[in-house]
């Protein structure tokens, strides 16, 4: 798989290249830049995003959540968890760590049964359950602020 094409359905969703994140050495998905290109570039991107918010008195909020393949090889604190939470430190409103609710379902039951209650099958995106699962995590944080 390459930076620019879609992975192969045979293929598992979590071992899929482009799923593997930031915490590989190399990942193919990040094509000739590489991943400490395309984690530079996704801040570069990120920083500006922030740079024009703050501009229109817009506050930012970052949530992450793991992929299936993270779900599978990463820890909770991956590289993905710890770059996001830097970056918020002088710049977020919020910063939503949303790995340890997904991590602590794999403990309680399974890998295979999260990917089946809360993921699109064979997909990185959620199903309506999982999307649920966030809702219910994000609505408080956001809904406490408007009070």
């Amino acid at each position: 798989v390459t930076w620019n094409q879609a992975p192969s359905p045979q293929e598992p969703v979590t071992e899929q290249a482009i799923s593997a994140g930031t915490d590989a050495a190399e990942n193919p998905s990040f094509g000739p830049i590489g991943v400490e290109g395309g984690i530079d570039l996704a801040l570069a991107h990120m920083t500006a995003l922030h740079q024009l918010l703050k501009r229109h008195d817009v506050p930012m909020s970052i949530a992450v959540y793991p992929w299936p393949a993270q779900l599978a090889h990463d820890s909770r604190n991956s590289r993905q968890v710890r770059i996001w939470r830097e970056f918020c430190l002088d710049r977020c409103r919020h910063f939503i760590d949303l790995f340890p609710l997904f991590f602590d379902e794999v403990e309680q039951s399974s890998l295979t049964a999260v990917l089946e209650r809360y993921y699109i099958e064979g997909d990185v995106h959620f199903n309506a359950a999982g999307n649920r699962l966030i809702a219910d995590r994000l609505i408080p944080v956001f809904a406490a602020r408007e009070r």
